[in-house]
C-alpha cells in the first residue's frame, strides 16, 4: 500500500517519526531533508551489516560438518584494550553439560572461549553466537593458526588454544577446558 506521495505507510511514518524530533526553528524543507537523509541512512545500514556479516574480513573458521564455528575478536578498541579472545560456538552437542550457573539467564553449554594471555579456556553464558556459515571452512586435519591461537579441525573434534596451551576441545559427544 502506498500513501499519497508515493511512500508506503511505514516510511511516512518513520519520516514523520523523525521529523517529530528535529528542531522546530529549522525551516521546514530542512526538516524534511534531514528526516529523508536519516531515513535513507537507516535503510542503507543493514545492507551495510550484511556485507561485514557475509565472512568477509571476518577472521575465523567454521568446521567441514558445520557444527563448530570460531571467531576471533580482536578489536582492541572495543574490548578496552584487553588482549584478543577466541570464542568457538557449537550448534549441536549430546551428552551432559554442567549445570547452569545461578548467574546465567542465557544459553549455556554452547559458547567456548580463552582469551590470548588466558590461564583457562572457558564455557560462556551468552545470548549470541558467533555461528555464521559464511566463515570459511577448516578442513579435518587442519591447522588455524592467528595472533597466538591455534586450533586443530579433526573428525572426532576441534582442539583450541591460546601461546601459553590454554584452551579448549569441542565435539558433539564431549566438551573440555583446559
Amino acid at each position: 500500500m502506498q500513501t499519497s506521495a508515493g511512500r508506503s505507510p511505514r516510511s511516512s511514518r518513520a519520516i514523520g517519526w523523525i521529523r517529530g524530533r528535529l528542531p522546530r526553528h529549522w525551516p521546514v524543507g530542512c526538516r524534511l531533508r534531514v528526516a529523508v537523509l536519516g531515513l535513507l541512512a537507516a535503510s542503507l545500514a543493514p545492507s551495510a551489516y550484511a556485507q561485514s556479516g557475509s565472512g568477509a574480513g571476518l577472521v575465523g573458521f567454521r568446521t567441514p560438518s558445520g557444527n563448530i564455528h570460531c571467531m576471533l575478536e580482536q578489536d582492541v578498541a572495543r574490548n578496552g584494550g584487553t588482549p584478543a579472545v577466541l570464542r568457538c560456538d557449537i550448534r549441536q552437542i549430546s551428552g551432559a553439560v554442567p549445570a547452569r550457573p545461578a548467574s546465567c539467564d542465557l544459553d549455556w553449554g554452547q559458547a567456548f572461549a580463552v582469551g590470548q594471555t588466558a590461564s583457562t579456556g572457558e564455557l560462556l553464558c551468552a545470548g549470541d553466537t558467533v555461528a555464521n556459515d559464511e566463515l570459511p571452512q577448516l578442513s579435518y586435519g587442519s591447522v588455524w593458526q592467528h595472533l597466538g591461537f591455534t586450533c586443530t579441525s579433526e573428525v572426532a573434534g576441534l582442539t583450541c588454544f591460546n601461546a601459553k596451551r590454554h584452551g579448549f576441545t569441542l565435539s558433539r559427544a564431549s566438551r573440555r577446558v583446559f
